[in-house]
């Protein structure tokens, strides 16, 4: 129903983190599930991979800005921080002929999906309820779904479905984002730790 697949943006924002939380840290705590994700959309791992982290007010931790390319040509759009003033969980894909987001605090029930046409220029973020149509999902407690399937798994000997060898590209996504993110950071930090601009590290393995 998408079409060929033309992009993914996600956004994951908490509130209330430490103020002077490393950047590396933010990386690590709140990235490895949108990259779960992306690696379910398009297994080829991470290139060009551009991390934009800038400090917020009075010091704080500002937004971590992930961007990437798969090696099969999938942009990433992400978005971090645990000092934003709601929380927010946006996952989006853009595809040829349908626009997907999945809203985990807004609307955990459902899908909400447009004409990819009407998107323009904007972020899939950004859109308001009155754009969308809404497909009902069930909604189960994620963790607790996570751990009946882990348990299941074990109890038959069934392969998860998130294997040991995603776990394994989720991790060298991470190392490829977090070595760009401190190439910047080595050639021009600020008081908080952060780099101010962008850096690009060497395609991951």
């Amino acid at each position: 129903e998408l079409g060929e697949l033309r992009a993914v943006y996600a956004a994951r924002l908490s509130t209330g983190g430490a103020p002077s939380e490393a950047a590396s840290s933010l990386l690590f705590r709140l990235a490895p599930h949108d990259l779960s994700l992306l690696d379910a959309l398009d297994a080829s791992p991470l290139v060009a991979a551009t991390v934009r982290a800038t400090p917020g007010a009075s010091g704080t931790a500002g937004p971590l800005v992930l961007t990437a390319r798969t090696r099969r040509g999938l942009p990433l759009h992400l978005t971090l921080s645990r000092n934003h003033t709601e929380k927010v969980r946006r996952f989006a894909i853009v595809g040829t002929r349908r626009v997907a987001l999945f809203d985990d605090v807004a609307a955990p029930t459902e899908v909400l999906t447009m004409d990819a046409a009407k998107l323009g220029h904007r972020s899939p973020l950004e859109l308001r309820a009155n754009e969308l149509e809404a497909t009902p999902v069930p909604w189960q407690e994620p963790l607790a779904a996570e751990v009946a399937h882990f348990l299941d798994c074990v109890v038959r000997g069934a392969r998860p479905r998130t294997p040991f060898e995603e776990g394994v590209r989720v991790a060298r996504s991470l190392a490829h984002l977090d070595a760009a993110l401190r190439v910047h950071a080595a050639t021009a930090p600020n008081a908080s730790g952060y780099g101010e601009g962008a850096a690009t590290a060497a395609p991951s393995p």
